[in-house]
């Protein structure tokens, strides 16, 4: 204990952007702040724009503040890759060591992702361990090849926190925790301040201008990484199938896709998809305001193929935009949750016809294009005290264009 008798945490976060992870732990010591007197510290694996928000909490550092870290860190990725996971600890401790060094010891250290449990064994001890695990089964399976952790660090976990169902299953399944150190707690987001962010009529136009997309458009929105992961090219063959399926009389069609880094090892095979297709939909990166974004959709489309519970659906959600998701992922739960028509949205990512070319399409979706217009108001979720999604207001055709009619089945894009 500090001689001030406050006590000492220490965050640590594998980057600071405006992803699911980050949000959940900037909203967590916002909360600290405001209602303790806890003394926080964060440290950062990979900087980023959400780095002055966990700064309002307290002081924060990150590894690639110092020279030389961020070299390390492509080194140790590279070890990774090639399966070299013991020799990658030379430059995992060659930048947490001194970062530990600078910033002392504390009573309680949070981790809050997966990747973050790199600092176990740089950890002075005894210290009080807490790890928050956003990942979803298939990611923690890859993680516990790659990098072979062993059991006795993993045991000094004092408690896990698993945002679903399948990740307190995965994590359970680690060697060295014990099962009841494991508790699930779904993801939250503030929804008062969700609907109370709104924007006009004119910044939507102007919006719509600015992206090229006409006014009568309907919009389907998607967001995430450019990775396998997150789908995004499952979106690309979403929006092929509608483009390729609509009548000349009926609304276009826009798919925006929001996030994203176009530097990044998956883009150029992305976007020789979006050449090849001539798709008119938009791609963005990180943008520091997503909200107007997230107004225009329509629908919501979560084509990850693993999710464990992503906060975009969400946001959406409390905007009143219906969502549509695989199975796959564990919002499926809070859809269920929500009633009849929200689950409408959950749809299985697995058919009993066999895959060609290991390519999903959402195949049936032409079908919401006639449908009329609708509203959906879903109830709230068990244990809380305000609508998680907003009543909307009817629209277009657009609110069932995913939502009634996604399914997946195989087709090759040309």
């Amino acid at each position: 204990m500090p001689v001030d008798g406050r006590v000492r945490l220490l965050a640590v976060s594998h980057e600071a952007s405006q992803t699911g992870a980050p949000i959940v732990l900037a909203f967590l010591l916002d909360w600290l702040k405001k209602n303790s007197d806890v003394s926080v510290r964060t440290l950062l694996v990979e900087d980023g724009p959400l780095r002055a928000r966990f700064e309002g909490a307290g002081e924060v550092s990150a590894l690639t503040d110092r020279s030389g870290a961020e070299l390390l860190g492509f080194i140790e990725r590279g070890l990774l890759a090639r399966g070299a996971g013991r020799l990658r600890r030379v430059p995992s401790a060659l930048r947490y060591l001194p970062a530990f060094a600078s910033i002392g010891r504390f009573d309680l250290v949070y981790l809050n992702s997966l990747t973050t449990l790199d600092v176990v064994p740089f950890l002075k001890q005894p210290t009080r361990v807490i790890a928050h695990i956003h990942e979803g089964p298939l990611t923690i399976a890859s993680w516990r090849r790659t990098h072979a952790p062993k059991p006795r660090h993993l045991a000094l976990v004092e408690r896990w926190i698993a945002v679903s169902e399948e990740t307190a299953e995965a994590i359970e399944s680690l060697p060295g925790v014990a099962r009841d150190t494991v508790v699930l707690h779904h993801p939250f987001i503030d929804v008062g301040a969700a609907q109370d962010r709104t924007v006009s009529a004119d910044e939507l136009g102007s919006l719509r201008i600015s992206m090229g997309i006409p006014p009568d458009a309907q919009v389907v929105v998607g967001s995430g990484t450019i990775d396998r992961r997150k789908g995004p090219d499952l979106f690309v063959q979403l929006a092929m199938a509608v483009r390729t399926g609509r009548r000349d009389d009926e609304r276009p069609v826009h798919f925006v896709w929001v996030g994203g880094d176009l530097t990044g090892l998956d883009w150029p095979h992305l976007e020789a998809d979006l050449q090849r297709t001539g798709a008119d939909h938009v791609l963005d990166r990180h943008v520091a305001d997503p909200w107007p974004l997230f107004h225009l959709a329509d629908v919501f489309a979560l084509t990850s193929r693993e999710d464990p519970f992503p906060l975009v659906c969400m946001e959406h959600a409390a905007l009143g935009v219906p969502v549509v998701a695989y199975d796959s992922s564990g919002i499926t739960h809070l859809l269920a949750e929500a009633g009849p028509l929200a689950a409408d949205g959950i749809v299985p990512i697995w058919t009993s016809r066999p895959w060609r070319h290991e390519c999903e399409t959402f195949s049936r979706i032409r079908r919401g294009l006639t449908k009329p217009a609708c509203s959906r108001r879903p109830r709230s979720p068990p244990g809380t005290t305000s609508r998680w999604a907003a009543e909307r207001s009817p629209r277009s055709s657009a609110c069932d264009l995913v939502a009634s009619a996604l399914t997946t089945a195989p087709r090759t894009i040309a």
